[in-house]
């Protein structure tokens, strides 16, 4: 790319950032930006850690004090009260209707509307779904996997938006067409083990 389109991306950036009141993209935008160094050195399997270790933090950092404010605590909080409050009909997809109840929950709407296999399934996909096969691969898979999860901390329903989904996966699309693919032959020309030589 040539001086003056990366200028000109680091400028629509910054204005995009600057002109927004969206805290979490801003948190976001320099995690991403720190990752762009750090991801492709990361590996693949360790985008699985991503929801968990959030989910975690939020309860070590929300404790049993939860506070319904429109501020990162108080986000945090909302997600942890309905994950307590998650009953086992709800967990396995029996009150699918309680998800009205918690659209400021990624996690906690997940689950009440698709049950724990669903939101297991989403956590698979979003976690492994995307190939990472070079260094731009990595940076993307991870950067979304962070997105993704983050997003499911605050909010509920955003990340399934038409605004946010539909660029999102057609970035992730872009990236898996573009990657390079796995060699699945041997270098030297063997047959893998297990297979009929021709």
């Amino acid at each position: 790319m040539s001086v003056a389109i990366r200028t000109t991306m680091v400028a629509t950036i910054l204005l995009i950032l600057l002109s927004n009141n969206t805290r979490t993209s801003s948190a976001l935008a320099v995690v991403t930006m720190m990752g762009y160094f750090i991801f492709p050195h990361l590996s693949r399997w360790f985008t699985l850690l991503i929801a968990p270790v959030l989910v975690l933090l939020a309860f070590l950092v929300v404790g049993d004090n939860v506070e319904h404010t429109d501020d990162l605590i108080g986000r945090l909080g909302i997600t942890t009260e309905a994950l307590r409050k998650l009953d086992i009909p709800t967990i396995f997809g029996a009150n699918a209707m309680k998800a009205r109840h918690l659209m400021d929950t990624g996690f906690g709407y997940v689950t009440a509307s698709s049950s724990i296999f669903g939101l297991i399934a989403i956590w698979l996909f979003f976690s492994l779904g995307q190939r990472a096969t070079d260094t731009a691969s990595k940076r993307c898979a991870w950067a979304t996997a962070v997105y993704l999860f983050a997003n499911m901390m605050i909010g509920g329903t955003a990340i399934f938006s038409m605004k946010v989904a539909a660029p999102l996966w057609m970035l992730v699309g872009y990236m898996a067409a573009t990657a390079p693919k796995l060699q699945t032959s041997r270098p030297n020309g063997l047959a893998p083990r297990g297979s009929i030589a021709a």
